[in-house]
């Protein structure tokens, strides 16, 4: 009865924000542990990234769940393991589709890959320094 008249702590796992052009979406409730930990200092350290509320037939969700290597300790919001997965999916969504979707079934040839390539020029080259971590990780292992 109480809740109804919103005396409390709000619990809900998600909260709604909405866009200025009138999208909906949903992100993680920062007030969360509370529900767990009362009258202490701790607070979970959440990511707060947005998400669709109502996802489309194309979209899959993938909701990670843990403690301190989920958000990356020590390295923290760029260095977790939501934000490498993100950062994974969204680099090579281009093999989802299209000529890329086309190249992975080995559809392409070669000669198609070399026009197509000619036919967008040179990539601009942004910094490199992805490629030079990826080997570092990649020769780590």
């Amino acid at each position: 009865m109480l809740r109804l008249f919103g005396y409390g702590e709000n619990y809900e796992l998600f909260h709604k924000v909405i866009s200025e052009n009138n999208i909906e979406y949903y992100e993680m409730n920062s007030d969360i542990s509370k529900k767990y930990f009362k009258n202490t200092g701790f607070r979970s350290d959440n990511q707060s990234d947005l998400f669709l509320k109502n996802k489309s037939d194309s979209t899959f969700r993938i909701f990670v769940q843990g403690a301190s290597t989920v958000v990356g300790f020590p390295f923290y919001k760029n260095g977790s393991f939501p934000r490498i997965l993100k950062h994974r999916l969204s680099r090579y969504a281009s093999f989802d589709s299209g000529n890329g979707a086309k190249f992975e079934e080995g559809d392409l040839s070669l000669e198609e890959i070399s026009k197509i390539a000619r036919e967008f020029g040179e990539p601009k080259q942004l910094s490199g320094k992805q490629e030079l971590y990826e080997q570092i990780i990649a020769n780590s292992y």
